[in-house]
């Protein structure tokens, strides 16, 4: 059983910049939000020569990837799998069937994102798989800022990704924000906070 991270926050606070301190060695990077990794010379250590870069939003290629790693000796030596974002893949799906009518498109997706989680759980238990996502800002009764993973669809939002993590962090940028909360199965708890700064980067 893989090691699961959830990586939440805006954008612009950090998920992928992030990605600059973990070792290119050992890391596998499935960019489904097919732009530019925020951080100089990237295309120099994560590309198709390399076989440790992949560019698809499509839910099928991404679990087809994921077992390939998992099964391939060829990737052996990887111990970090990351996909940026898993917002993405939903953002694409709703986007690309939005002329479709009815609920069925919405339980496809749910079911797609599901099998992705399933499969990253099922990996090697050498691997740790960080999942981005962008955040869901909501105020309470009281004007409180709630933070929880944007979804796609109620049958998502019913199935409450952040359940499927041993670890959450939520990521942010400012010194006001000593006060967030996050929504998590039961209720409201904080999971996990990072701010990023110049000094203070995710490590594995």
């Amino acid at each position: 059983m893989a090691e699961m991270v959830a990586i939440m926050g805006e954008t612009g606070h950090g998920k992928s910049h992030s990605i600059k301190y973990l070792n290119p060695d050992e890391t596998i990077i499935i960019n489904a939000d097919k732009k530019s990794l925020p951080f100089k010379g990237w295309k120099n250590l994560y590309n198709s020569e390399k076989k440790n870069y992949a560019i698809t939003s499509k839910a099928r290629d991404i679990i087809e990837a994921l077992d390939k790693i998992n099964k391939n000796e060829a990737y052996k030596n990887v111990k970090h799998i990351v996909i940026d974002t898993l917002s993405a893949v939903m953002w694409d799906d709703e986007m690309s069937r939005m002329k479709e009518k009815g609920y069925d498109k919405w339980i496809d997706l749910a079911y797609s994102i599901y099998g992705i989680l399933d499969k990253c759980i099922s990996l090697r238990n050498d691997l740790i798989v960080f999942c981005m996502f962008h955040t869901q800002d909501l105020l309470d009764e009281m004007g409180n800022h709630l933070y929880r993973i944007q979804t796609s669809g109620q049958k998502l939002q019913k199935i409450k990704i952040e359940s499927r993590f041993p670890i959450v962090w939520l990521l942010y940028t400012s010194d006001a924000a000593d006060d967030l909360l996050c929504l998590a199965p039961g209720g409201r708890r904080l999971l996990k906070k990072k701010k990023i700064t110049s000094n203070q980067t995710i490590k594995s």
